[in-house]
């Protein structure tokens, strides 16, 4: 591929008395070993962003954003992969807290907004492809680590 368009949505659902659950989320990634001469880069590198909103109803409103690289190199069956990203993100959390059940009257404004740890993340994986059959381990270097584990279908 050369370029890739990424769309995630979830359509708006009530959850309860909290309004609507709503999820948005867009991205691009393009190859820049096309603007290279055929060889010059011993990887296969990616340029890509990202953007995600999720709300429920007037309660919750959070949003993230990715920008960074990924390097891959394929060898017949074993794929190893790279990649460097800076992530954002923000939450902000609004309600009316009802402080005397017997006095409906009586509500406090709680709200606060909540930066996350933005930071880079460092990805290294590697998978492996058996037929159909796709295995993949890989593990994030991060404000928040995650080891990943992944059995898929594909062709």
């Amino acid at each position: 591929y050369v370029t890739r368009a990424m769309l995630r949505y979830f359509p708006a659902t009530k959850i309860g008395d909290y309004g609507d659950f709503e999820m948005f989320g867009f991205g691009l990634q393009h190859s820049v070993n096309k603007h290279f001469p055929e060889g010059a880069l011993p990887v296969d590198v990616a340029a890509m962003f990202a953007f995600q909103s999720f709300n429920v109803g007037s309660l919750v409103d959070a949003s993230a954003f990715t920008f960074g690289a990924q390097a891959s190199k394929s060898f017949a069956i074993v794929d190893l992969y790279a990649g460097l990203a800076y992530e954002t993100s923000t939450i902000t959390i609004a309600y009316d807290a009802q402080l005397d059940p017997n006095n409906p009257a009586n509500k406090t404004h709680i709200g606060f907004d909540m930066p996350g740890k933005n930071s880079f993340r460092f990805t290294g994986g590697i998978s492996l492809s058996l037929f159909i059959l796709k295995i993949h381990a890989d593990y994030s270097l991060a404000s928040q680590p995650v080891a990943n584990l992944g059995i898929g279908l594909g062709w």
